[in-house]
C-alpha cells in the first residue's frame, strides 16, 4: 500500500480484511497519511502476524503514539527488514526500538530509522540494543540531528557489525569531533559499500581521517562527503588519496559541488559531553 492516501481509516479497513495473517511476511505501507491511529490499526494487524519479515511503514505521519505501539507488536518478529523513516516519532521512542531491537537481534540485517527526530537522546537509548544486532548489513540514521555526543556512541557499537555494508548517516551535525570517531570505527567494517556523510559539518581533519579510513575496503561503491565545511585545498587531497590510494572507480566519490569551504575556518562549539 505505498502512495495511496492511506488514512487513518484505511489503515484499519486493511487491518480487518486481512482477517488471517498467519503467512504473511512482508507489508509495505509508504508516503501516506495513516498518523497515530493508523500505525494503531496496522499494529493490530501485525500483532497477528507471527512471521513478518520485513515490515516498512515511511512517511507517513506517524509520531509518538504510533511509533511506540509499532515498536512493543514488532519486538520478537523474525524482522529482516524494518523501514520506519520519514515519521516524527521523537526521542522518546528511543527506549520502545532498544527493545525492540534487542528482540530482533538474532534476524535483523536492515535498518533504516532515518528522520524519525532521535536526537542523542533517542539513539543512546537505543544504542545497547542495537549492539546486539550483529548480523546487521545496512544502517540508516540519516537527518536526525545526531551531535557529537552520539556519533562517538554510535562509533563505539559500529565494530559489532562486521557484516555491515551501507552505513547513512548524512545530514546530522555530528562536526569533525563525530568524524573522527567515526573514522576509528570504519577501520574495521571491511564489507563496507556504501558510506553516506552528506551534510554534517564535517571539516578538514575529520574528512582526511575518514577517507584514509577507507583504505583496504574493496567493495566501496559509493562515498559522499558533500555538502560539508572543507577547505578547496583539502578537497583536493582527498580526492587524490581516493584516486591513487584508494583506486576508488569513477563516480564512487561523489562530487563536492555543495561544499560549503567558508566555514572550514569556524571553530566547533565547545564540547560539553
Amino acid at each position: 500500500f505505498q502512495n495511496v492516501g492511506c488514512s487513518p481509516f484505511a489503515c484499519a479497513a486493511i487491518a480487518e480484511l486481512l482477517c488471517n495473517p498467519g503467512e504473511l511476511r512482508k507489508l509495505h505501507l509508504f508516503n501516506n497519511m495513516s498518523d497515530d491511529a493508523g500505525a494503531q490499526a496496522i499494529a493490530a494487524l501485525l500483532a497477528r502476524a507471527p512471521k513478518i519479515a520485513d515490515f516498512k511503514k515511511l512517511s507517513s505521519r506517524v509520531k509518538e503514539a504510533g511509533g511506540q505501539v509499532l515498536a512493543q507488536v514488532l519486538a520478537g518478529k523474525p524482522l529482516e527488514r524494518l523501514n520506519l523513516s520519514d515519521n516524527p516519532m521523537g526521542a522518546t521512542c528511543g527506549p520502545a526500538f532498544n527493545a525492540l531491537l534487542a528482540a530482533c537481534a538474532p534476524t535483523l540485517k536492515h535498518l533504516n530509522l532515518s528522520e524519525v527526530c532521535l536526537e542523542d537522546e533517542g539513539l543512546l537509548a537505543l544504542l545497547p540494543g542495537l549492539a546486539r544486532c550483529t548480523g546487521l548489513e545496512s544502517l540508516e540514521l540519516g537527518a536526525n540531528e545526531i551531535m557529537r555526543t552520539g556519533m562517538r556512541a554510535l562509533a563505539g557499537c559500529l565494530k559489532a557489525f562486521p557484516r555491515l555494508k551501507v552505513l547513512n548517516v548524512k545530514e546530522n551535525e555530528f562536526g569533525d569531533k563525530g568524524a573522527l570517531a567515526l573514522a576509528e570505527a570504519l577501520v574495521g567494517l571491511d564489507q563496507l559499500e556504501t558510506l553516506d556523510l552528506y551534510q554534517n559539518e564535517v571539516k578538514n581533519a575529520g574528512a582526511l581521517a575518514l577517507v584514509k579510513a577507507l583504505a583496504d575496503k574493496p567493495h566501496l561503491k559509493f562515498v559522499d562527503l558533500n555538502a560539508n565545511y572543507i577547505a578547496d585545498a583539502v578537497v583536493e587531497e582527498v580526492q587524490f588519496y581516493a584516486q591513487e590510494t584508494l583506486h576508488l572507480g569513477e563516480g564512487v566519490l561523489q562530487e563536492f559541488d555543495d561544499n560549503m569551504e567558508d566555514m572550514a575556518d569556524e571553530e566547533e562549539d565547545s564540547d560539553d559531553d
